[in-house]
C-alpha cells in the first residue's frame, strides 16, 4: 500500500491467471462532505463477478457518525457501501438477483462494517470487519473481497496515524488542491 496524504494506491495480485506476478493498482480517494453533513469517505473502484461476467462498480468507505453508532461500534468505525444504483437488484451472472447487502437510507448496499476497538482494552485486536450477507458476498468474487481486506488494512493504517479525521481529509484537500469537497 502506497499512500499520498489521504489517498492511498492499493496493490491487488493481475486478475488474468496467465499473469500470476504481475500486481495492479486500485486507487482509494479520501473525500470530505460538506455541512450538514460533515462526513469523510474512501472511494474506489473494483471489478466485481467471475469469469465472463466481470463488471467494475464503485464502492465506498463512509465513516460513521456518532448518532448512527451502535453497541459494536462505540469507538467508530466506516460501512462499505456498494455505489451501484441497483446493488440489491445487479445479475452476477450466478442466480437470480443478489441478497448479499443491506440497504441503508440512501439506497446504496452496506457489503461490509469496520469498527475500531480501543488499543488499551485490546492492543491484539485493533479492529472488526463484518462481511454482510456471508455466502452471498462470494459472487461479487476474489478480487472484491481482496480490495475490501486491502481497503480495511489501509483505513486501520490511516486510522492509526490520524488521517481519517475530517479536518486531516479537508486539510489535505486543501494542499493538493484535488478532492474537492463532494455533495
Amino acid at each position: 500500500m502506497l499512500s499520498s496524504t489521504t489517498n492511498y494506491l492499493a496493490l491487488l495480485p493481475s486478475g488474468e491467471s496467465n499473469k500470476p506476478d504481475e500486481w495492479e493498482s486500485e486507487t482509494v480517494h479520501a473525500h470530505t462532505t460538506p455541512k450538514p453533513d460533515h462526513n469523510v469517505s474512501f472511494s474506489f473502484s473494483v471489478e466485481i463477478g467471475r469469469e465472463k461476467n466481470k463488471r467494475r462498480e464503485a464502492f465506498e468507505w463512509r465513516a460513521v457518525k456518532k448518532s448512527e453508532r451502535d453497541d459494536g461500534m462505540q469507538n467508530g468505525g466506516f460501512k462499505l457501501l456498494w455505489l451501484s444504483p441497483n446493488a440489491e437488484q445487479s445479475d452476477l451472472g450466478e442466480g437470480s438477483s443478489s441478497q448479499s447487502t443491506t440497504n441503508n437510507s440512501e439506497g446504496n448496499g452496506v457489503v461490509a462494517i469496520l469498527s475500531w476497538y480501543s488499543s488499551l482494552a485490546s492492543p491484539k485486536h485493533p479492529f472488526d470487519l463484518t462481511i454482510m450477507g456471508g455466502d452471498e458476498f462470494n459472487r461479487l468474487g476474489e478480487r472484491c473481497l481482496l480490495m475490501v481486506l486491502v481497503t480495511a488494512l489501509g483505513l486501520w493504517w490511516l486510522h492509526g496515524q490520524g488521517k481519517t479525521s475530517h479536518r486531516a481529509i479537508a486539510v489535505a484537500e486543501k494542499i493538493t488542491g484535488k478532492g474537492k469537497s463532494v455533495a
